[in-house]
Formats: structure tokens, C-alpha cells, sequence
């Protein structure tokens, strides 16, 4: 049955089940530039998107089926995702029918993942630090706790990390990087994502770490992109100033871990 977790089945881990969310939604975010692209310039529909589109369903299914069984109060959003799975598969056919008949991609296209990438982005922040706020609270939930989202946001900054040290410390933003800065940022975002529902909850001194964490990720996001800052501070992309930054957010995480075991 669709809508409910398999039974037999143990029960997934949080932190893979987040990481399958993420890998997720930086596929789908390619994705969508891509799809965003292809409607701009009016191009034909190429072979292999509707494998994408299809693949990328069935992964979220799965990915959804774990986020049931951890997350069980929070029925509203794994309906959602469950219906995103099923557009997904659709879209799939129509792209094949729209290949095989020579179609171009129409206006649509470019906005058909936007919510369901905001599903799944949702989806991977609840698992660790902001359960379901509309629904029971579980005292066994263990990802309520700033450290379970201290770790799970050290691990997308570190991810992010990498790949900005994989870009040319003299990029100002060129094309051949921008995927790879989209990426990047996103991955720093949803570290942030974890980190800020801690911020009227936590201890003084843990607030004051989570926010310098929170403070560094997003200069590091104003040197990814290539419009300056509201407050003047960046003026376009400054890769080793994101990488310094990155770094420090990972410092003050590994500190606030490492403090709490």
C-alpha cells in the first residue's frame, strides 16, 4: 500500500535517510536548471528524461517510505511526497511521449520541481531538528536535540566544503562552475535550516556557537553568488572567501559536537 511503511522492515537510520533526501534534491535542483534552461532557449525534449523522471520517482518513494517509519506524526508531509513521487512518474511519460512526437519543452516545465524539491528539502530538515511542529512531540525522537542537528549539519558543510575546494580558487562565476556553486549552497542552507530552529531553545553559550555557524554559511553563500551583498560586504564570487568561511562554520560545529560527545 502506497501511503503506508513496509512492514518486517527495520527501521532506517536518520542520518542515511537525510543523506538520500539531500542527494535528492542537489539531483533535482541539476534538474531544474536544466529544465529551466531547455525552456528558455525552446529546445526539443531529448532522450532520457523520462528515466530521470521516472528513477528520481522511485527514489523518492523510497526515501519517503523511511521518512514514514521515523517520522510517523508527520502524516501531512509524507502524503505530499507521495504524491510528488507519483507527478514524478507522470511528467516521466509525458516527456516520452513528447521525445518520440519531436515536442519542445513548453512553458511549464521550468517550474515543475520547484515543490517538490521544497518537499523533499523539508523532508531532510525535519529528520534531524524540527519535527512536525503542527504534531505530537515524540520524547524518543532523538533527532529533537541541538546535538543530533549540530551533527547533521556538520556533515552537509563538510559535503558543501568539498565541493567548493573542487572549484579554481580564480573563478568569478563562470558557467562550467555554477552547478557546482549551486550545489554548494544549498548544501550550506540546509545546514542552516537545522541550526536555526536552536536558536530560542539552546543555552546561551550554544546559541552563541550556532549562530556564529549560521553567520559564516551565509557569508560563505554571498561569495557563491555573483550579485553583491545587501550589505556591501561581497561583490561577487570569492572562492577562497566561501571556502574560509565554510571552514569556519565546520570548526564551530566540530567544536560543539566534539563538546557534547
Amino acid at each position: 500500500m502506497l501511503l503506508s511503511a513496509a512492514h518486517n522492515v527495520p527501521m532506517p537510520d536518520r542520518a542515511s535517510t537525510q543523506r538520500m533526501f539531500n542527494d535528492l534534491a542537489l539531483s533535482m535542483s541539476r534538474s531544474d536548471a536544466e529544465l529551466e534552461d531547455a525552456v528558455h532557449r525552446g529546445n526539443r525534449v531529448g532522450s532520457g528524461w523520462d528515466s530521470w523522471f521516472k528513477r528520481t520517482s522511485e527514489q523518492l518513494l523510497d526515501a519517503r517510505d523511511a521518512y514514514v517509519q521515523l517520522n510517523p506524526q508527520d502524516l501531512e508531509l509524507g502524503h505530499r511526497l507521495a504524491k510528488d513521487a507519483l507527478d514524478l512518474s507522470a511528467s516521466g511519460g509525458q516527456l516520452y511521449a513528447a521525445y518520440t512526437s519531436g515536442h519542445t519543452f513548453g512553458r511549464g516545465w521550468d517550474t515543475t520541481l520547484d515543490s517538490k524539491i521544497a518537499d523533499v528539502r523539508l523532508a531532510a530538515d525535519r529528520l534531524f531538528g524540527a519535527p512536525n511542529p503542527g504534531g505530537p512531540v515524540d520524547p524518543t525522537f532523538p533527532g529533537s536535540g541541538v546535538t543530533d542537528a549540530a551533527r547533521a549539519a556538520r556533515d552537509l558543510v563538510s559535503r558543501s566544503l568539498d565541493v567548493i575546494r573542487s572549484m579554481p580558487a580564480n573563478d568569478r562565476g563562470s558557467e562550467q562552475t555554477k552547478q557546482a556553486r549551486l550545489d554548494a549552497f544549498h548544501l550550506n542552507k540546509q545546514a542552516q535550516d537545522l541550526l536555526e530552529p536552536h536558536f530560542d531553545t539552546a543555552d546561551q553559550a550554544t546559541v552563541s556557537q550556532l549562530r556564529t555557524a549560521d553567520a559564516s554559511l551565509e557569508d560563505a553563500a554571498w561569495q557563491l553568488a555573483k550579485k553583491p551583498s545587501p550589505d556591501g560586504r561581497f561583490n561577487g564570487v570569492d572562492i577562497p572567501g566561501a571556502i574560509r568561511d565554510t571552514e569556519t562554520a565546520l570548526h564551530v560545529l566540530d567544536e560543539l559536537t566534539a563538546s557534547r560527545g
